[in-house]
């Protein structure tokens, strides 16, 4: 397994500050991707594979038994001087509820299409909810070392789903012939584009321009008399242009062979927007907090988690303010005031105490008294409350009935520390049959319910389609 080298967390500059979700549809290589970073930042000692089950990402009995990604994750790494947190999220729909979440404690994300199925229904799910949350985003184009993956077919697929506005920050080298490289747009001296690609570069490259161009009238002056555009002008155009949602740059490559990997962290560091860039963050009441680490403290709790360990974890991230350990803050949701024993930075499930957090940085707190998903903490002499995530409502329900007496007597503690854990997740016990309903988003989602009750929790459970609650029934012959 990768073995995480421990990063030496000091208080970091607000607009160093990258806090980015991986995002896409199943199986179009989330996870490779973030592997992948973790091992070129050097977060990790080896390159992590899901295939053989040595992913630093997915890391969970469930995910390695699966092999797919199940539970919403944070990851730490630094990019020259930038700070960066990954958030891997799942692409089954079963599991949308920590994509959701994950999405929402990002201020950007990375839209990851698969080379060869291009724009899939998963993806095009995904860009909807990043248009409702009104989040920024780049998209990379993975897998182009397999066969019939193709580049160009993909950008038209995404140009033609989701806009003109999508537009190439790199080009593939040696697709056809054995993909090996990356050619930068922003970076990459004509000299370097090799002759088959000379009339693609022209093409993309003026594209790339034009839509720098477009955040600055004297750019577009320059842009319009003919005057070709310095890289600092075309790298602070597109910036602008990106954190104002009007500019997608589509990167490529392949995460497995770590082909294109460090591109896209310089296009992270220099694209995708910090908190600071976002501007002010809207409270429930209309107002809104600014995120400046002199600020006074608020952060909104997205995820929480059962360690068995460490017990409740309820991960959050900070909007405004520096949190520290021992300080007492205010859960404005439940009217009760907290102490903050200590901040943990996850690593997937490697946790690491860190002396404080600011603006955009994500930690999990352990031990609080009362605090849950869709909590807002926050100075208890400031008090502010931000809007809660609306988690999607179940879709699949069953019976649920205890294998044993022994297991009866463990079955509805056991099933209330799920719930803690899963906003998806609904149980309840219907009056009329007297039967224990639970509810998910599918079959897998309540698979791996019951699997958790099992491996997690010790308890051993049977399903069964719920009995028909009728409301009516027929007494007597007309």
């Amino acid at each position: 397994k990768p073995v995480f080298r421990e990063i030496l967390q000091m208080s970091v500059d607000t607009t160093k500050i990258r806090t980015v979700a991986i995002v896409g549809h199943a199986s179009s290589g989330k996870t490779s991707l973030v592997d992948a970073v973790l091992f070129i930042s050097k977060v990790v000692n080896t390159h992590g594979r899901v295939a053989n089950g040595t992913s630093a990402a997915d890391c969970l009995p469930d995910e390695l038994e699966r092999k797919i990604t199940i539970h919403a994750k944070s990851f730490h790494c630094q990019w020259q001087t930038h700070s960066i947190t990954l958030l891997d999220t799942p692409g089954f729909a079963d599991f949308f509820g920590d994509t959701l979440a994950a999405v929402r404690a990002a201020d950007a994300a990375i839209v990851v299409i698969d080379g060869v199925g291009g724009v899939e229904v998963g993806a095009r799910r995904i860009w909807k909810m990043l248009d409702e949350m009104q989040k920024p985003r780049l998209v990379f184009v993975n897998k182009l070392d397999k066969e019939n993956s193709d580049f160009f077919r993909c950008v038209e697929q995404i140009r033609s789903a989701f806009g003109k506005n999508c537009i190439p920050f790199e080009l593939p080298v040696g697709q056809e012939a054995g993909f090996s490289k990356v050619l930068n747009l922003r970076t990459t001296p004509e000299a370097d584009v090799p002759p088959e690609l000379r009339e693609q570069f022209h093409k993309c490259h003026e594209s790339l321009e034009e839509a720098a161009a477009e955040q600055d009238d004297k750019l577009l002056e320059e842009f319009l008399g003919g005057q070709a555009l310095t890289l600092e002008e075309i790298t602070k155009g597109t910036h602008v242009g990106v954190a104002r949602g009007t500019t997608v740059p589509i990167y490529c490559g392949c995460a497995e062979k770590e082909i294109g990997v460090r591109n896209l962290l310089e296009g992270v560091t220099a694209l995708l927007p910090s908190p600071v860039d976002r501007g002010a963050v809207a409270t429930e009441d209309g107002g809104s907090v600014e995120p400046l680490a002199n600020a006074p403290f608020s952060a909104f709790v997205f995820k929480a988690t059962v360690d068995p360990y460490a017990g409740h974890l309820a991960y959050v991230r900070v909007v405004s303010g520096t949190l520290k350990a021992d300080m007492d803050v205010l859960n404005v949701t439940r009217s009760g005031k907290e102490r903050i024993p200590q901040l943990l930075s996850m690593q997937g499930k490697t946790q690491t105490t860190v002396a404080e957090a600011g603006p955009g940085e994500i930690v999990a707190l352990a031990k609080l008294k009362d605090t849950h998903i869709n909590n807002t903490l926050c100075d208890p002499s400031r008090p502010v409350k931000f809007p809660t995530i609306k988690f999607p409502r179940p879709v699949m329900s069953y019976a649920i009935h205890p294998h044993t007496t022994k297991d009866e007597e463990k079955i509805s503690m056991a099933l209330h520390r799920l719930t803690e854990e899963d906003p998806t997740f609904h149980m309840e016990r219907n009056p009329n049959t007297k039967e224990l309903i639970i509810s998910g988003m599918g079959d897998q989602h309540l698979a791996v319910v019951v699997d958790n009750l099992k491996k997690r929790l010790g308890v051993n459970v049977d399903l069964s389609t719920p009995k028909v609650d009728y409301k009516e029934t027929i007494t007597s012959h007309g």
